[in-house]
């Protein structure tokens, strides 16, 4: 399936594709002049034939190719598998399984990572497009955001999908060089990346996870702040879109047998002065917080629900994040 989005058609994908909640549908219609809104019974297949409709996914998935790295080699090597096991087409598999229309692949990056996943991780994308075709099956990254924590990046699809990801990944992603370039990691670099991709004829998106992750209390942000969310926003809206609301790595909480570990953090919210509030994110949660204030400033600011790992028959995290 080829879509092909131009710059005026992002909100559209952020409205109908680039939502993780399946909403009931309802088809519109007009009726004597007047339109109206009326539920209907339909086939999942139907409703998509049926024009605009939520679809459930998820933009928050690792595969074998978030790979670990061998440090004694100049550069290092990656290392297939080193932090997260399933291939992209068990993602995929798992994906229509649990009822997804649509995933994407974001892969985390690493010294020199843009050719692991120009060269090794994008072939199996389009291999898994072709073995899981119910599926929509975006290409993406997790990247290491220059002064900041994690964010999905999701390339439309199209021809040149892989280059692009490779340009903004090789250019921008603050790991990409070896030896470490401080210079990347600064706050300038991630503006200058988003207007990079502000001049592309399709815009990718990007998306902050786990946004008060590296928090160290209430209100006490690290790496993530509400003044680089505005600066992202204002410099890139259509582009920078939201935050992860509630993250992943869920069931960090939770033991084999089902019941609530005690000593498990929810979303790998590992400091006790700043876990998660029932499974979100401090900055979505509090009345009056981050995502009120996006909201009330008039700013398209989405929150998401991911579960950052590669998909397991029984939806087990593996993989960091």
């Amino acid at each position: 399936m080829k879509a092909r989005f131009k710059k005026k058609a992002i909100p559209l994908i952020t409205t109908t594709v680039l939502a993780t909640t399946a909403l009931s549908t309802q088809t519109l219609f007009n009726q004597n002049g007047n339109q109206k809104a009326e539920a209907q019974s339909l086939t999942n297949e139907e409703v998509k034939k049926n024009g605009a409709t939520w679809l459930a996914g998820d933009h928050h998935i690792h595969s074998e190719w978030s790979v670990g790295w061998d440090n004694s080699t100049n550069p290092p090597t990656p290392i297939r598998g080193g932090d997260a096991i399933y291939p992209t087409q068990k993602n995929a598999e798992n994906a229509r399984k649990y009822g997804l229309d649509w995933m994407v692949t974001t892969d985390h990056g690493g010294p020199n990572h843009s050719k692991v996943n120009l060269e090794q991780a994008y072939p199996e994308l389009l291999k898994s497009r072709q073995a899981v075709p119910e599926v929509l099956q975006f290409y993406g990254m997790e990247f290491d955001t220059p002064a900041a924590d994690h964010s999905s990046i999701i390339i439309p699809k199209g021809d040149n999908e892989s280059q692009t990801l490779y340009d903004i990944e090789s250019k921008f992603n603050s790991r990409e060089p070896f030896p470490n370039d401080g210079s990347r990691n600064t706050e300038s670099n991630m503006i200058a990346a988003l207007n990079y991709m502000k001049q592309m004829d399709e815009l990718p998106i990007q998306i902050a996870h786990h946004p008060s992750r590296s928090a160290t209390g209430d209100s006490k942000w690290v790496q993530d702040t509400p003044q680089e969310f505005r600066n992202w926003n204002d410099t890139a809206p259509n582009i920078s879109i939201g935050m992860e609301g509630a993250p992943g790595h869920q069931v960090a909480s939770i033991n084999p047998d089902g019941s609530l570990d005690p000593k498990g953090s929810r979303g790998s919210y590992g400091n006790v002065n700043a876990p998660t509030m029932g499974g979100f994110d401090q900055m979505t949660a509090k009345a009056g917080g981050l995502w009120d204030s996006m909201l009330g400033e008039g700013r398209h600011w989405w929150i998401t629900a991911t579960s950052v790992h590669g998909f397991s028959p029984l939806g087990s995290a593996n993989g960091s994040n």
